[in-house]
């Protein structure tokens, strides 16, 4: 809960917000000077389907509400808090924090939130017990992660039913888990409300910290594909997982990174690399076409992609790879 003082604070910082600046970091924004701006949904891919209100920060995106999306994720609407969170797939508390420093307004102390003493759901399974040919066993097996079956959890009933139980670990240290759909559930993935994906990453199961490296992917299938000393970043990387990097540098010796995103990601890809990680790390990029992922390359392809990495040390090297795309 937030008290009346900050609340009055939010709602000064919202009115000022450059929503419209914002969003066009994004995606492409048409804007004709009036109340009303229009956008490609960053999130269903929609044309000029996302409305935003310049003056209350509402939006709305028309596809996304007749079901282009999935209305579990957001119903197509929503405030600034909410459209951010969605857009940058950060917190809310990350979000309101944005929004406060964009008026050069305190934060807002965050809630400490305190994990359960059983992290894992009491409802979910071991995968190693149930029938080889059961839909969560097979779909794993395709997508040739096969080694994960022994820690790999699933849920027959429940909040999380017909899905994986991904045991998230950072290091040596189980931090959360993700609910991930064999069966074509939106959203294809569920976290407990206690788990904070924003300030934290996921380190794969083949980890050899004589190597000075990390290669960054957007989920925990794409870095179990790559497999050594790989990163799962629960979607694209944010601003409160830079401490993670950095905890990764300490502790593991990780002076390099291997940015391996698809192409929606470029844009926030670009942000992290030049804003956040130059100063403390040596960084290069692996571009993905669109529809490319690591875990539909598979094990062998990611390897070949990886030993043609590009050094990037500026916004010159990043034109260089990705072109007009990154504008």
């Amino acid at each position: 809960m937030i008290t009346d003082e900050e609340f009055r604070r939010l709602e000064q910082a919202t009115a000022s917000f450059p929503v419209v600046s914002w969003l066009m970091r994004y995606t492409k924004v048409y804007d004709s000077g009036g109340v009303d701006v229009y956008a490609d949904c960053p999130i269903c891919g929609g044309k000029r389907k996302l409305g935003v209100h310049r003056t209350k920060k509402l939006a709305h995106c028309f596809r996304c509400d007749e079901g282009g999306h999935g209305g579990s994720v957001w119903n197509g609407k929503a405030n600034l808090v909410k459209l951010i969170t969605i857009v940058e797939h950060c917190s809310p508390h990350l979000a309101i924090t944005k929004i406060l420093r964009s008026a050069g307004m305190p934060d807002i102390e965050p809630t400490r939130v305190v994990r359960p003493e059983h992290v894992m759901p009491e409802e979910a399974h071991e995968l190693s017990s149930i029938r080889y040919d059961h839909p969560a066993q097979r779909e794993l097996c395709r997508r040739r992660l096969s080694h994960l079956i022994p820690d790999v959890k699933v849920c027959v009933s429940g909040r999380y039913a017909r899905r994986w139980i991904l045991p998230c670990r950072f290091i040596d240290e189980l931090v959360g888990f993700e609910a991930k759909s064999y069966a074509g559930a939106e959203p294809k993935s569920l976290y407990p409300s206690w788990f904070e994906t924003s300030s934290t990453l996921y380190t794969s199961r083949a980890w050899d910290r004589s190597l000075p490296f990390a290669t960054i992917t957007e989920s925990i299938f794409d870095a179990e594909t790559v497999s050594q000393n790989a990163l799962g970043a629960y979607g694209s990387f944010k601003a409160g997982q830079l401490s993670a990097l950095l905890t990764l540098r300490e502790k593991l010796g990780v002076s390099e990174l291997i940015w391996m995103m698809d192409g929606d990601a470029v844009h926030k890809q670009a942000e992290a690399i030049l804003s956040h990680t130059l100063p403390f790390f040596h960084n290069y990029v692996v571009p993905l076409e669109h529809g490319e992922d690591p875990n539909s390359l598979g094990p062998d392809e990611c390897t070949a992609r990886i030993k043609g990495r590009t050094p990037v040390a500026d916004a010159y090297d990043l034109l260089r790879v990705y072109g007009t795309s990154l504008l």
